[in-house]
């Protein structure tokens, strides 16, 4: 697995220093930098760190078919946003599932019901159990013939992540982000993955996006 850093800001230095070299050798990793996407050929195998969903673009045009599992608290179906921007270049929405979503527009919430997207919004997975709701992801990322995991290092309660730039109240706590990204990452149909941070430099937030580097790579 490589990892490509396609963005750099103070937290994801601060994120790689903690991973370290050394944990970096042991998994076999490479890590480079990459100040633009990555190539559509190069997206298969690699894991990119990044305030962008470049890699989910560059899968869906290597791999139309391609599935995506977002762990965010929303979708960004706002101009720009991540939903929006994949949904223009061509992703089915009935391909998506969102894991951990808790701050949907009226409009995000119709569109997944009109789609049948597989929505596993906060919510449910408070009253239904994290194991049930991460078994159900995982299988809908089965069904797909290949898939992309983007992590939005938001999904994240701000009280474990208090350098995040867009806090919401009512995430995931860092273990159960853990899990589910531990359970997403034994479905082979995932073939490629990212993860987005958007937060201030902050040890305790920098610590828990090189903890989640060091389960995706």
């Amino acid at each position: 697995m490589q990892l490509v850093v396609a963005e750099r800001d103070p937290c994801v230095d601060l994120a790689l220093a903690f991973l370290g070299a050394v944990r970096l050798k042991e998994s076999g990793s490479q890590l480079s930098s990459a100040p633009s996407p990555l190539p559509a050929g190069d997206v298969a195998g690699t894991l990119t760190l990044s305030t962008q969903a470049w890699a989910a673009l560059r899968a869906l045009e290597h791999a139309p078919d391609a599935g995506v599992v977002l762990l965010a608290p929303s979708l960004g179906l706002r101009d720009g946003g991540i939903l929006h921007t994949l949904l223009s270049r061509g992703l089915d929405p009935r391909r998506l599932t969102a894991f951990g979503v808790r701050d949907l527009l009226p409009q995000e919430w119709a569109l997944l019901e009109r789609h049948r997207a597989g929505a596993f919004p906060m919510r449910r997975i408070v009253a239904e159990g994290l194991a049930e709701m991460t078994d159900a992801a995982m299988e809908r990322a089965r069904a797909q013939p290949r898939c992309h995991l983007l992590v939005s290092l938001d999904v994240l309660d701000p009280a474990f992540a208090p350098g995040l730039a867009s806090p919401s109240p009512g995430g995931l706590s860092t273990r159960e982000l853990l899990y589910a990204v531990q359970r997403l990452r034994l479905v082979k149909e995932i073939s490629s993955c990212e993860l987005v941070v958007d937060a201030r430099e902050d040890e305790a937030t920098a610590r828990v996006a090189a903890k989640l580097l060091a389960e995706l790579l």
